[in-house]
């Protein structure tokens, strides 16, 4: 997903404008100021894919940073709360993993704890910091405006109970004014009033509604969390009067909100509830401090607030050894990210620069290639995202099929698996033992089943297979394959000239049985 993005960071500074394909004006993105943001050291010759990555560490860091002045500003009379709250952050694996990944969360996560820390202000300053935090926060996460909702909310309640707030009139007047902006600007550069995600995407089914909640429960059950929800809840019933704790309280019910509306999120390691952690983590120092108040003797508050840090943090890492140790393998992990980068590659390599290619959102075949791609599943492509069929099943986000895209637009090859496989993996395809290579036909997408299905495939393409180039990526005397379907005609004697080889059954049909 973070390809996607980094295509349009490219485009962008090549002078082709904010599109996934050039000439094509579709928005695939719901991050713009990430990829603004990005653009800046990519203009200076960082390439954009290394500076991702950094960026995200660097927005993980400072949200560690914030959580730790929030957590000063709550607790006063405690000197070491602070520190034990930037720990229980900083333990939190998936904001580690989801920091170094080169996608928009931490740095959402950042504009949403420095939000939250200029909101509890005493008083309002003259900068309306809240209102400008917020705005870039929407353009950063579509579920940005429902946070914009909670401030504003939040201002308004505890205004009326007579508390202040670091936010005033100008905040709101601000916030209201880059949101507009960016749906002027979509509308009259895109034609849309939504990005394409919103439409891929849209929640709100019962089978979405249920895995919603089960994304919710799992992790605040089976994770660490519930080490962190049970002070929570108790500094929300002790202190809800009080602006901090009404606020953080407010923000985890709008994420929650939002992730079971969604139906939740394929990608391993919670990335929905990266943004909300620092929320989770002060909500439940301010109930650990109620906790402590009943206390008597300094020494047994800090024993007792340093006992559950540990105890959290040994069980968050305990939890996520397996993570760990898949991260520390690095064979493993290197191929793992090398394998649509050498299918990029080689495609760059092998095709002229008018080839098309199709495939279902795969935003690493086309950054590395750099070749136009249709996106058969809609998130990439208007035509698949205004006019594909919808069926809530399985895979979230992953719920919309338009395969007619391919009859439309006649790509060279059709992908379904854009990644590089071995030879075993190649082999079970080969003699029809799985519908791609590494993928039996349940695991497959909606929209890449529906694909395989679609009569066009089999009229008008023949699959195929060719070896790429893996370098060191895999061992030595090991080799990496990538299966594909080339147009019939001139494209198949292209690929054949290239060194790629039909397969036998000549039909996904046969080939999936």
């Amino acid at each position: 997903d973070a390809f996607i993005s980094l295509r349009y960071v490219e485009n962008l500074i090549e002078g082709e404008g904010l599109v996934y394909n050039p000439s094509v004006r579709d928005e695939a993105y719901s991050n713009l100021f990430w990829i603004l943001l990005l653009a800046l050291p990519t203009l200076l010759g960082v390439p954009a894919v290394v500076a991702a990555p950094v960026l995200g560490i660097l927005c993980g860091a400072a949200t560690i940073y914030l959580v730790w002045l929030i957590a000063k500003r709550l607790t006063p009379r405690r000197r070491w709360a602070p520190l034990a709250a930037a720990l229980v952050t900083a333990a939190f694996y998936p904001l580690l993993y989801w920091s170094g990944s080169g996608l928009e969360t931490p740095l959402f996560t950042l504009l949403l704890t420095a939000a939250a820390l200029a909101h509890l202000r005493p008083k309002s300053g003259r900068f309306p910091w809240t209102g400008l935090l917020l705005g870039l926060a929407a353009w950063t996460r579509p579920e940005g405006l429902a946070f914009i909702v909670v401030f504003a909310f939040h201002h308004w309640f505890y205004r009326r109970r007579g508390e202040e707030t670091g936010s005033s009139l100008s905040d709101l007047l601000v916030v209201l004014g880059l949101v507009a902006a960016q749906f002027i600007f979509r509308r009259f550069y895109y034609g849309l009033w939504l990005p394409l995600p919103a439409y891929v995407k849209a929640g709100g089914s019962l089978v979405q509604l249920k895995y919603g909640l089960g994304y919710i429960l799992f992790w605040v059950l089976i994770r660490a969390p519930l080490l962190l929800a049970l002070p929570a809840l108790w500094g929300l019933i002790k202190r809800w009067r009080r602006p901090a704790a009404g606020l953080f309280t407010l923000m985890l019910a709008a994420q929650f909100a939002f992730i079971v509306y969604a139906g939740g999120d394929y990608m391993a390691h919670y990335r929905f509830l990266v943004p909300v952690m620092p929320a989770l983590v002060l909500l439940a120092l301010i109930g650990g401090d109620e906790l402590l108040d009943r206390m008597k003797g300094e020494c047994p508050r800090a024993w007792a607030m340093w006992t559950l840090t540990a105890a959290f943090v040994l069980w968050s890492q305990l939890g996520h050894l397996g993570d760990y140790a898949h991260r520390l393998t690095a064979e493993e992990t290197q191929l793992h990210n090398y394998s649509k980068q050498v299918v990029g590659v080689y495609l760059k390599a092998t095709l002229p620069a008018e080839a098309t290619l199709a495939c279902g959102s795969a935003g690493g075949l086309a950054y590395y290639s750099g070749l136009p791609l249709y996106d058969f599943a809609g998130l990439c492509n208007a035509e698949a995202a205004l006019h594909g069929e919808v069926r809530h099943e399985g895979m979230a986000g992953h719920h919309m099929a338009y395969p007619e895209l391919v009859e439309l637009r006649e790509p060279w090859l059709v992908f379904i698996n854009p990644n590089a496989v071995d030879a075993d993996k190649l082999g079970d395809w080969l003699a029809g033992e799985t519908a791609t290579p590494g993928y039996a036909v349940d695991d497959l997408s909606f929209p890449n089943r529906e694909m395989l299905d679609h009569p066009v495939l089999t009229r008008d393409y023949r699959p195929m297979f060719a070896r790429v180039d893996a370098g060191d990526a895999v061992a030595e005397g090991g080799e990496l394959y990538v299966s594909f379907y080339a147009r019939r005609g001139e494209i198949e004697k292209l690929m054949s000239a290239a060194g790629a080889v039909p397969v036998v059954p000549q039909t996904p049909v046969e080939s999936a049985q």
